[in-house]
């Protein structure tokens, strides 16, 4: 197999990693045990393994709710692989990668440019909660938050958007970086 893409809620995915790719398949027989008829109040969760030869195959479940689903799909959500494409919209920078600078969009509100140390300080923060899981749950329960976050280290530009309450990290940097909590959105760090 070369890719499975993922599709889950609002989520698409492209996993390429061997180990991801495996993690996958060893979920599915739980997600064909645990489907629902669809519109049942199922969470979809849709696979599609792309083969090297060219072709594809793909497969769509919706899910119940039982702890077992619950598991297989935490099992795949929860890759690292998986973490890193949700929080940085389907790009994978290094870990060591080091942003020079950067921008911080507010909805409603005048961009604001990012000095290096704080890009950096964002950039850390993410991969914190990319460790944590933080950037996509399995269960699918978080609200959209109001900013997006752009970093560059001259050459290359890396994106956070979509961003998610469950970025707890990443809220925590903005926050210790002055901005109100209540130019956020719904926040949940506990």
């Amino acid at each position: 197999m070369y890719s499975v893409r993922v599709i889950s809620s609002d989520v698409d995915v492209k996993l390429t990693d061997p180990a991801s790719i495996r993690a996958v398949a060893e979920a599915q027989p739980v997600l064909v045990k645990h489907q629902v008829a669809s519109g049942n109040g199922g969470r979809m969760f849709r696979v599609q393994y792309n083969l090297k030869n060219g072709s594809a195959m793909a497969r769509c479940f919706w899910l119940d709710t039982t702890p077992e689903a619950q598991a297989a799909m935490a099992r795949v959500v929860g890759l690292e692989e998986y973490q890193i494409s949700v929080m940085f919209n389907g790009s994978s920078p290094p870990t060591d990668w080091k942003p020079r600078t950067g921008s911080l969009y507010i909805i409603g509100q005048e961009e604001r440019e990012l000095t290096a140390e704080e890009a950096q300080a964002l950039y850390d923060a993410a991969w914190r909660d990319i460790r944590a899981g933080n950037a996509l749950p399995a269960d699918g329960d978080y609200a959209f938050l109001s900013f997006e976050i752009y970093l560059s280290d001259g050459k290359v530009q890396y994106y956070i958007g979509a961003t998610k309450s469950t970025y707890r990290e990443l809220t925590q940097a903005l926050l210790d970086l002055g901005v109100p909590e209540s130019d956020l959105g719904e926040i949940l760090i506990d």
